[in-house]
């Protein structure tokens, strides 16, 4: 793949990203967040299989990683679609991508892992981005903005796991295992 290939490639993927916020909010109209969850990446589920190498028997913390990873998925879009049930689409996304900031503080919490010297930086930055979004004079801080700030958290701890588990294992088998987990989760929560 070509840088240009490369940069065409990510941004599709940003565009698609920021667009289901929409689709997503639209979609609960008309399905509870757990039908709507156990749907969609049931399907996912089914679709990934095919591309998975299946290893009949998966070692213990594999499985248990991928799970792990399945749970934290699971309540980070439980809570981020139950907080889209009740604030802005706008509002969710930029509190959601705040994760990406929160990991490394999470590495540091769980793994004693130093962030670098940007990350109190963009800490302080999304912080007031946050406080500008939810500001009284905004429509002040909502349940689906806490909701979604608990999704941010949950997807921090998912990166951090990701980053981890891959080290030791296969990317594409973890990807199942996480999207699986999260269909049973959303699933169980469904009935």
């Amino acid at each position: 793949m070509t840088r240009r290939q490369a940069d065409l490639t990510l941004l599709l993927a940003t565009f698609l990203w920021g667009t289901s916020f929409v689709a997503v909010k639209s979609a609960l109209s008309s399905a509870t967040p757990f039908a709507f969850l156990t749907v969609r990446f049931g399907v996912a589920t089914l679709l990934l299989a095919p591309g998975t190498r299946f290893d009949p028997r998966p070692t213990g913390r594999e499985l248990r990683g991928g799970l792990l990873l399945g749970a934290l998925v699971a309540l980070g879009f439980i809570t981020q679609t139950a907080g889209l049930v009740i604030t802005t689409p706008s509002r969710s996304a930029f509190i959601v991508s705040v994760s990406s900031v929160l990991a490394p503080i999470i590495a540091l919490a769980i793994l004693g892992q130093r962030p670098g010297w940007l990350t109190p930086l963009g800490l302080a930055l999304a912080t007031l981005g946050i406080y500008l979004l939810t500001a009284p004079d905004a429509g002040g801080l909502n349940r689906g903005d806490l909701l979604t700030l608990v999704c941010a958290v949950t997807f921090g701890g998912q990166i951090v796991g990701v980053t981890e588990l891959t080290r030791d294992y296969d990317a594409r088998r973890l990807v199942w295992f996480q999207v699986a987990g999260t269909a049973t989760v959303a699933g169980l929560a469904a009935v």
